[in-house]
C-alpha cells in the first residue's frame, strides 16, 4: 500500500495509526480488526469528506495483487470494517455508501503530523493537531473539545504501547511464521518436490510437515507420496513454467495456547505437466479455490497436520431460483435456493454493470459465512451492494466447474 501523509487520525473515541495499521478504541487496541479493512480504513481517512471510488480503493490497497479485487471485494471489507467499528461504537455511523460508485469517510476527523508516529513509541504527545476542514460534511462545534480528548488518548497510547509492545511482537511473530510455513510448504511441494520427484526423500517433508508419530495420520504426507510415486510411474513432472498465479489469506487464527492454528487460502495455480522425454502432457489452470490448513508448533516450530487441498472433487452447485430484497442498513440482500451448496466452500460471482467477465463481482465465502446463512439447499440473507440493473449470477464450490447462471434485476 502507497504511503499516506498523515500517519494519526483520531475519530469519535478511536485514533488510527496509518503508519503501523493498528486502530484504538480509548487507548486500548482493537485485536478484533484485520490488516486488510484497516488499509481500506487508511484511504478513507486520507480522504475524509470526499468521495472514494471502489477503483481508487483496488489501485492502493490492492496494488501489489489486483487479481480478483472488485468492488464486491472492497464492499466486503467496508462490511467488516462497519461491523468493528460498531463493536465499539453503535451509535454513530462513520462510513457513507455512495451507491454504485464507493464510500466517503463523513465523521470529524482530526490528524497528526508524521512525527506522532515516533511519538507514540517515546511518549512524546504532538502540539498542534489539525482538523480536516470540510464544513459541508463535519460539524466542528466540538473541536476543541475533541483536540483535548485527542491529547488525553494519545497519552494514553504512548503508555499503552510499551506495555503491548512484547505481547504484539510475539503476536505478529506466530501469525507470520505461520503464513510464512504455510505459503512455503506449497511452493516448496509443487515447485522442487514435483518438479523433480526422483530426488524425493521422507526427509524432506519434515521440512514443513508434521510426522505421523508427532501425532495422527498426516493426509498430506501421505498425499505427497502418493502425488510422487504417480509421477515416476508414469514418467512425468512439473516443469519450469509451473507457477502459483495467487496465494492470499483469507484468515490465520491461533489457539489460546498459541500452539496450534487454522488458516484459510485463496489460491490458484498453473501447472505444466511434462513427459520424460520432456513434452508437455497437458498444461492446466487449477483454481481458484480456498483451502484450510491445521498446523501445531512442535518444539518452537510451526509444522502442518492437515489440510483440505485435493482431497475432493467438488460437486457443482445448482441454481433453482433467486429473490431480491432491500437491505435496511443499505444494499440489497438476495436469497438463493437450488442444490448442491458446500457451505464451506460456496461462493458467488456476478455479471452484468461494472461487472465484467475478467473481473466479476464476488460474494466470498467468508461473506457468506459472517452475513449469510446457509443449508446444502438454501442460501438467504445474502449482502450485495449493486447498481440499478439486469445480472446474471452464477455459484461454484471452490474450484468446482461454475452452475449455471440465473438472471436477476436491482429496481
Amino acid at each position: 500500500m502507497e504511503p499516506l501523509t498523515d500517519k494519526l487520525y483520531s475519530f469519535g473515541r478511536f485514533v488510527f495509526d496509518a503508519d503501523r495499521l493498528v486502530l484504538y478504541h480509548d487507548g486500548a487496541i482493537v485485536k478484533e480488526a484485520e490488516k486488510r479493512s484497516l488499509q481500506v480504513l487508511a484511504v478513507l481517512l486520507s480522504r475524509a469528506g470526499d468521495p472514494v471510488s471502489h477503483e481508487e480503493i483496488i489501485d492502493i490497497v490492492w496494488s501489489d495483487n489486483p487479481h480478483g479485487a472488485t468492488s464486491t471485494r472492497v464492499n466486503q471489507y467496508v462490511s467488516r470494517l462497519r461491523k468493528t467499528l460498531a463493536a465499539f461504537d453503535a451509535e454513530n455511523a462513520y462510513i457513507e455508501t455512495l451507491k454504485g460508485r464507493g464510500y466517503r469517510f463523513v465523521y470529524e476527523v482530526v490528524t497528526a503530523p508524521e512525527t506522532t508516529t515516533f511519538a507514540l513509541s517515546s511518549g512524546i504527545v504532538p502540539e498542534t493537531p489539525r482538523t480536516i476542514d470540510d464544513h459541508s460534511r463535519f460539524s466542528t462545534a466540538s473541536s476543541k473539545k475533541r483536540y483535548v480528548w485527542t491529547y488525553l488518548v494519545l497519552a494514553v497510547i504512548a503508555v499503552a504501547a510499551v506495555t503491548a509492545s512484547f505481547w504484539n511482537f510475539s503476536r505478529t511473530d506466530d501469525v507470520e511464521d505461520v503464513k510464512r510455513v504455510v505459503k512455503d510448504s506449497q511452493m516448496f511441494e509443487s515447485l522442487v518436490m514435483y518438479r523433480d520427484p526422483s530426488d524425493f526423500t521422507e526427509e524432506m517433508l519434515d521440512r514443513y510437515w508434521l510426522s505421523e508419530s508427532e501425532g495422527q495420520a498426516n493426509f498430506d504426507r501421505s498425499r505427497i507420496r502418493q502425488t510422487v510415486k504417480k509421477l515416476l510411474a508414469e514418467g512425468r513432472y512439473y516443469g519450469e513454467q509451473t507457477e502459483c498465479l495467487t496465494f492470499e489469506f483469507d484468515k490465520v487464527e491461533l489457539n489460546n495456547g498459541r500452539d496450534a492454528a487454522t488458516v484459510r487460502t485463496f489460491e490458484k495455480w498453473s501447472l505444466d505437466d511434462i513427459t520424460k522425454d520432456g513434452n508437455i502432457s497437458r498444461k492446466k489452470t487449477v483454481g481458484p479455490y480456498f483451502v484450510d490448513y491445521v498446523l501445531r508448533k512442535v518444539n518452537g516450530r510451526w509444522l502442518i497436520e492437515r489440510s483440505t487441498t485435493a482431497r475432493t472433487v467438488r460437486p457443482v452447485p445448482q441454481l433453482t431460483s433467486i429473490e431480491i430484497a432491500p437491505n435496511k442498513n443499505g444494499g440489497w440482500l438476495a436469497s438463493v435456493v437450488g442444490s448442491d451448496f458446500e457451505p464451506l466452500t460456496i461462493y458467488f460471482d456476478i455479471f452484468g454493470p461494472d461487472c465484467t467477465l475478467t473481473r466479476p463481482c464476488r460474494v466470498e465465502n467468508f461473506t457468506l459465512r459472517d452475513r449469510a446463512s446457509m443449508t446444502s439447499e438454501a442460501i438467504w440473507n445474502i449482502p450485495i451492494e449493486l447498481a440499478p440493473g439486469e445480472y446474471e449470477i452464477t455459484a461454484k464450490n471452490g474450484d468446482s466447474s461454475p452452475s449455471k447462471p440465473l438472471t436477476f434485476k436491482i429496481p
